[in-house]
């Protein structure tokens, strides 16, 4: 979990939509402890997770989740329709959209184990 934060800060709490906030991710004696803070309706509640995002008072509704972040791919397809292949994955639409190869591309978006079609304006 601390790798996952340390490179795109994006998490959640298991069971509820409050954003977070980390200040460390090697806090205590042996810096395995994560230091952070939810924002509810009361305001900044700041608590403390163990490295695997786990809550250190054992409520997992309170654990720390990753936020699924999206990759975008084109698919590509012969003119005759025989020939199907994939391009590269981006973590962009903007750069996906971009290394578009031909017209017989279709854009399509991956998130958290779901495949959708990007509709394109």
């Amino acid at each position: 979990m601390s790798k996952l934060i340390a490179e795109t800060g994006k998490v959640k709490l298991k069971a509820f939509a409050f954003p977070v906030r980390i200040y460390a991710t090697d806090a205590g004696p042996n810096g395995n402890l994560i230091h952070a803070a939810y924002k509810d309706l009361d305001g900044w509640m700041m608590m403390t997770w163990y490295g695997n995002g786990k809550c250190i008072n054992s409520n997992e509704n309170f654990d720390l989740v990753p936020i699924p972040q999206p990759y975008y791919f084109n698919i590509y397809t012969d003119d005759d329709g025989a020939g199907v292949w994939t391009g590269k994955v981006h973590n962009s639409l903007e750069l996906a959209l971009a290394r578009k190869l031909s017209k017989n591309a279709t854009t399509y978006k991956y998130t958290g184990g779901e495949i959708e079609k990007v509709e394109e304006k």
